[in-house]
């Protein structure tokens, strides 16, 4: 086989037949479930397992990235609304009246995470003012997680079973 060939089939545009698409769905959706209301999951499990210092430093993270993203949604809210309107726009379009395969694969990715990323926003802006302290914080931390995992587990299946569907109806499978 030809170097050119190798390098071409690497970098390949294809999308849904593409090992390095799914790789970059799976470590997209691990972080985006990893990270919850911008806390690391090992944090959150630490402050269960040992409380005390553990727990204070889970408190104080979640509030300073509640004042980072109440600051943030503050001065720039509407600049970043339209823009992410804009590119998520711009993705929609290619995907499905230029129907370009890079952005259905874009659009299948692009979409769903940042769902999760309101769901993110909205839960951690729920904090602010009187958030829960303690055992009731991290339950709450674990049900934006698992609010996550649901999104992501929908996303992956529908994004599969329209990458098998598109794949499918390609001229010799690919």
């Amino acid at each position: 086989m030809d170097p050119n060939d190798i390098f071409s089939q690497i970098l390949s545009f294809r999308t849904f037949s593409n090992l390095w698409y799914w790789l970059a769905v799976g470590v997209s959706w691990m972080t985006a479930c990893y990270w919850v209301a911008g806390v690391p999951l090992d944090m959150i499990h630490r402050a269960r397992r040992q409380g005390g210092e553990a727990m204070q430093d889970l408190e104080t993270l979640v509030a300073v990235n509640v004042q980072r993203l109440k600051m943030f949604s503050q001065s720039d809210r509407m600049a970043s609304v339209g823009f992410a309107a804009f590119i998520l726009t711009a993705i929609t379009v290619c995907a499905f009246f230029y129907e370009l395969e890079v952005a259905k694969g874009l659009f299948f990715l692009v979409v769903p995470i940042s769902v999760a990323m309101v769901v993110n926003l909205y839960a951690t802006m729920r904090l602010d003012g009187d958030p829960p302290k303690g055992r009731d914080l991290i339950k709450y931390l674990q049900r934006l997680r698992l609010l996550v995992q649901v999104i992501a587990m929908l996303a992956i299946f529908v994004t599969i079973i329209y990458g098998i569907f598109f794949s499918l109806n390609q001229p010799l499978g690919y």
